[in-house]
């Protein structure tokens, strides 16, 4: 009697002690004794052209579901790669700037995020929030000439700005801004200074499980951003505020 165990590997399942081996997860096992032989070199390529298919299938099935952003409930229930179609922008019902979704795209920084894709807010000159939205508009320019502005608030109390800044791989990156007034007990405090940039696509390696990274280029942007602003990180009175 023998174990026939169909496995990617070419190698005999020899297990360490007498006892048989537990089929792995990833195998295909049809047990009929007590010992183990390789699979059939035929019926490993049969499995390996099936598991692709099958992949290729549901990565069509992804790409025709994905679309516009969706609500927030509709949202909830779809994988990461089709949330990578239906990213949200824009500020939260509580007038924050977004955190990144790390699970649908990587290549994102934040000021609101909680995890490795976050960056500090800024702290803008004391005065007035349409002068600070101007001196970082024209920044913006300096930094990234082919940005264009494509969404913008103002209020007494905020300034918000959106740009998209062309991008090769990801199509396009979105920059987003807020300026504003800090809450009580700070209300004395310079404007504070949040932000978020994301590309605005998400791709992968095959087979859809590694996301292709932008190597840290939403970062190095912003840095640059403000390093020409010469503005501050918020809460920090010495040198190395300024430094990053």
């Amino acid at each position: 009697m023998q174990v026939v165990r169909f496995t990617a590997s070419a190698a005999p399942q020899v297990p360490c002690s007498g006892r048989p081996k537990r089929p792995s997860r990833r195998s295909h096992a049809v047990v009929v004794g007590e010992q183990a032989s390789d699979a059939n070199p035929a019926q490993v390529t049969a499995w390996r052209r099936l598991g692709l298919k099958l992949l290729s299938a549901a990565a069509a099935a992804a790409l025709a579901a994905s679309g516009p952003a969706l609500p927030a409930a509709a949202a909830d229930s779809l994988t990461p790669f089709q949330r990578g179609f239906a990213l949200e922008y824009g500020l939260t019902e509580e007038g924050r700037i977004r955190s990144c979704p790390t699970d649908a795209n990587p290549n994102c920084v934040s000021t609101s995020a909680t995890n490795t894709t976050y960056m500090p807010a800024w702290e803008a000159p004391q005065g007035s929030l349409a002068e600070a939205m101007a001196q970082l508009e024209a920044a913006v320019r300096r930094v990234a000439p082919e940005a264009a502005l494509v969404d913008s608030a103002s209020s007494p109390a905020a300034e918000y700005r959106r740009w998209q800044v062309s991008d090769k791989l990801f199509d396009h990156d979105d920059i987003e801004v807020l300026i504003s007034l800090q809450r009580a007990p700070y209300e004395s405090e310079p404007p504070l200074v949040t932000f978020r940039s994301m590309a605005a696509q998400v791709r992968y390696i095959w087979p859809i499980q590694q996301p292709v990274t932008d190597f840290g280029a939403q970062r190095e942007r912003l840095r640059a951003v403000r390093q020409a602003l010469g503005w501050r990180l918020l809460g920090c009175d010495l040198l190395e505020c300024f430094q990053e």
